[in-house]
Formats: C-alpha cells, sequence, structure tokens
C-alpha cells in the first residue's frame, strides 16, 4: 500500500500540467493497475505514455490503441512515439509501413523529427536504402538540425552507400566534394553587401547570390573557414574593421561575433584547428602589430562573448602586412608580408612562420622584388605567389628556397587562388577588365586561359568548403533566394 501511495505521490508531480482528464485518469489508473476501455484517446496518448513506466497495463494499454490507429499517413510520428516510449511491437509496424510508403513520408516534417536510432533502423532497409530519395531524404533530416546531426548524417551516407553496393562487405572510403566559394563586396548608400560565387571542382559557378547586407562591412573585408573535413560543420568568419560575423553556409544564416580587440583596415583571418587568428592590417596610418586569437571550440553552439577575441604576440616593427596571404600548414602559419631588404633598403616579399603554439614569429625566406596586392596558396609543399606585376613564385617550404614560374597570362589586380589535382587556378579581374579563370599546370610550368565569367565586383578572397559526397548539398545554395543573373 505504501508503495502504491508513493507512485500516486509521484504521478501528481509528473502530471500537474496536463489536462484535469487527463490527471484524474491517470491517478486513478496507478491506485487500481486498471485500465478502462475507452478513455485513451489518441490525441492525449503522449501525457500516458510518460507515466506509462509506472504502469506496464497503463503501457501496454496504449500500445494497443496506438496499433489500431496507426497508418500509412501517421506511420511516422507512430514510429518516433514507439522508439521514444520503447513499444516494440509497435516500433516493428511503424518500420514496415514506412518502409512500404517510403516515398510519400521522407519529404514531411515528421520524417525530421526522427532519431538517429530510428533511421539507422529504416536505412538498413533494403528498399529503403536503395530508394531513388533516400539521399535527399537524409539532407533533409540533416537540414533540419544540421550542426549536431552532421557525423551522424556522414555516417548514414556510408551506410547507403554500403547497402546499394554490390558487395556490401567492401569497405566504402569516405568521399567528399569540394567546393571553392568566392566573396565579394558590392555597395550601396547605406550598406555593404557581402555575395558569394560558388565554383565546382568543374570550375562551373553553381552559386551566386547576395549573403547579407550590413553597415558593419566597410570597403575591404578578409574571411576565413574553420572546418576540419567533411564531416565537420563548415563556418565562414568574416572581418571588416572591428566587426566579425560568422556565416553558415548550410542553413544559410549569420550572426555577429564579438569585435576584435583591435581595428583593422586590409587585415587578414586564417584558421587552424578550432581557432581564428586575425593577422596585419592598418589603422590610422599605423601599422596594426597584434595578431588576435578566437577560439571557436567553445562557439561551436553560441559566440559567447566572455571568450572572444585576444591578443597572443606582435609582429615584428620592420614588417607591413595589409590584406597579407596567411596559409595554415600543419601547426604553423605561413604570413606574407614586405620588408625592406638590406642594404639596398628598397621593399620586398618576405615570408614569415608563426606558430601559435610557442608564439613565435621568425622570417624564414625573402625575395629581393616588390610584390604588390600578392596572393598566395598553398600546393604540394610549396607556396605559390601571384602578383599584381604579373610576376608568379614558388617557395620550396622545406628549403625555404624562392624559384620563378612562368608570369601571369596577364596582370591581375583583384584576383584569388584556389588548386585541384596538379592545376592552380586564379579567379578575378585582369589589366584588360575582364574577369577570367586562368589554370596554372604545376608538372610542365605552363599556362592557359580558360574563360571569362560576367562578374566585375571586388574579390576579397575564397575559401574551400568540403562535403560529403553521394549527396546534393551546395554550399551557399538557398533555393528561397534567387540568383544573381550572369
Amino acid at each position: 500500500m505504501h508503495e502504491a501511495t508513493n507512485c500516486v505521490d509521484k504521478c501528481e508531480m509528473v502530471v500537474n500540467s496536463y489536462p484535469d482528464h487527463v490527471r484524474k485518469h491517470v491517478v486513478e489508473i496507478l491506485k487500481t493497475g486498471v485500465v478502462p476501455e475507452g478513455i485513451l484517446a489518441t490525441e492525449n496518448i503522449v501525457y500516458y505514455l510518460e507515466v506509462g513506466f509506472m504502469s506496464p497495463p497503463l503501457k501496454y494499454a496504449c500500445e494497443d490503441v496506438l496499433l489500431k490507429h496507426i497508418n500509412a499517413i501517421n506511420c511516422v510520428d507512430a514510429l518516433e512515439i514507439a522508439s521514444r516510449f520503447g513499444l516494440l511491437s509497435l516500433v516493428k509496424t511503424a518500420t514496415e509501413m514506412v518502409s512500404e510508403n517510403f516515398h510519400n513520408l521522407w519529404n514531411t516534417e515528421s520524417f525530421t523529427r526522427l532519431s538517429e536510432n530510428d533511421l539507422d533502423t529504416l536505412f538498413n532497409i533494403d528498399k529503403i536504402a536503395r530508394h531513388k530519395d533516400i539521399f535527399r531524404a537524409l539532407q533533409k533530416w540533416h537540414g533540419c538540425n544540421h550542426e549536431p546531426r552532421m557525423l551522424t548524417y556522414c555516417r548514414l551516407l556510408e551506410v547507403v552507400q554500403r547497402r546499394r553496393t554490390e558487395n556490401p562487405k567492401q569497405d566504402i572510403k569516405r568521399k567528399c566534394a569540394t567546393y571553392h566559394a568566392m566573396l565579394m563586396s558590392s555597395a550601396s548608400k547605406s550598406k555593404t553587401g557581402v555575395v558569394t560565387a560558388v565554383f565546382n571542382c568543374d570550375g562551373e559557378v553553381v552559386c551566386h547570390r547576395s549573403l547579407f547586407k550590413s553597415n558593419d562591412i566597410k570597403e575591404d573585408f578578409s574571411l576565413t573557414c574553420v572546418q576540419k573535413d567533411e564531416t565537420d560543420a563548415p563556418y565562414v568568419y568574416i572581418a571588416s574593421g572591428k566587426h566579425v560575423f560568422r556565416y553558415d553556409p548550410i542553413v544559410n544564416k549569420h550572426e555577429s561575433c564579438e569585435n576584435l580587440v583591435h581595428n583593422r583596415s586590409q587585415g587578414s583571418l586564417v584558421s587552424m584547428g578550432d581557432c581564428v587568428y586575425a593577422i596585419g592590417g592598418h589603422h590610422n596610418n599605423k601599422n596594426v602589430l597584434e595578431i588576435e586569437e578566437l577560439d571557436t571550440k567553445s562557439h561551436k553552439g553560441k559566440l559567447f562573448k566572455k571568450n572572444g577575441w585576444k591578443v597572443i604576440v606582435k609582429i615584428p616593427e620592420h614588417i607591413t602586412l595589409h590584406a597579407a596571404p596567411c596559409l595554415a600548414y600543419k601547426d604553423e602559419i605561413y604570413i606574407i608580408g614586405e620588408s625592406m631588404s638590406l642594404p639596398e633598403n628598397k621593399p620586398c616579399l618576405a615570408v614569415l612562420v608563426f606558430s601559435p603554439n610557442d608564439r613565435s614569429i621568425r622570417v624564414v625566406a625573402e625575395f629581393p622584388k616588390k610584390c604588390s596586392d600578392c596572393k598566395a596558396i598553398l600546393h604540394d609543399k610549396n607556396i605559390y605567389f601571384a602578383s599584381s606585376e604579373g610576376y608568379f613564385l614558388k617557395l620550396d617550404i622545406v628549403s625555404n628556397i624562392f624559384s620563378s614560374c612562368s608570369d601571369l597570362i596577364a596582370k591581375e589586380t583583384n584576383i584569388t587562388m584556389y588548386s585541384d589535382g596538379k592545376m592552380i587556378y586564379t579567379v578575378g579581374s585582369s589589366s584588360s577588365g575582364q574577369f577570367e579563370r586562368n589554370c596554372y599546370d604545376t608538372e610542365t610550368n605552363s599556362w592557359k586561359r580558360i574563360r571569362n565569367y560576367n562578374l566585375n565586383l571586388p574579390v576579397h578572397g575564397l575559401c574551400d568548403i568540403k562535403v560529403p559526397s553521394y549527396t546534393n548539398v551546395v554550399p551557399f545554395y538557398d533555393t528561397e533566394f534567387k540568383e544573381i543573373k550572369r
């Protein structure tokens, strides 16, 4: 009797917010252990199941009601409820029904609420794994809450691939597609807009649209992407002056971050691991020497202002860094700037290595010519440099020795660079006024003009974003936004 009283007391606390008639029914069931016929309406069934752990007869009665009312329309909801409350017979029936009607169910809101365990069960059913819409279904589920679901999404992609292959025991190699997202600016009277053009591996522009506008973005901005691999949710950080934004290219949302400590025009952003570094720039005719660090690991869910930017080290005073290319390699960051050569006292290209671990900075190489508007890319243990004077150089980062490559096809004043295989691509404005894409073959040391684009905005940088293969996710693409006509 004492045990029954405890159950009733516990139930009184649990169901305080329940409708009065449900609350009275639950208390009576716990007192008597009997479930009267006809009191379990489907619209209130979850209330009863929440206290079903205290009364097995109530739990089984709820399952019987749901089994009687399950159909091809509500079977996904039934599966979600069955999994949540451990209703094994209902799980089996609902799973079979979802399998039979998957073509009508995958695009529903109910489907996006299914748990990881539910999808594991469904996606191991051959009929579902081989369904023509399976990848679109998985993408929809992932997009509903993409950050915490990214690892599961990639794992389930492999499960589906294995089920669809002729030899299920064959190891599936994880593959990813890399998209090259170029960010540009579009100025209006009141606000500056951030615009993207996204290239696929074939050089086709697969997305070209405006992302957002802000009063806090000025004439120039810098950017970097934080992403470890295709299983990690990507975030693009954008800095202008002291203001920093974080853009999610999967769900296409942006938010403001904590401001930089130092205001910087022509500053640079670079990421390494979970950290973003702000480097170089100038303010009030003075070079900004301080390097700032932002630990994004604690910012994955929300950018807490208490964990903002902090100054960690200073650049040597004789180095000038204006829109300086910064490249992460292993546990070091290569910074390309300008120094004064001795004894001529003329501007020259300087390469610095910054180690975030021990906060050290050292100059490792110099090239005795001025390289204006320099762009750089890391490719196969070499850094390739392009300048507006038309130089194209290579630095072996093992020996720290420069060598000259074939000059650029045309003097390019507003470009960015990316690589794919043995090729290096420059994209941007040339001295002829054309916005073009040119290709450099690292094996033959030769250039080839590929094509022109109908793009005419200032280019501020490019970042690579990886997504799992066997999916049609395109970073920054959103069907709700109109593409910019090209």
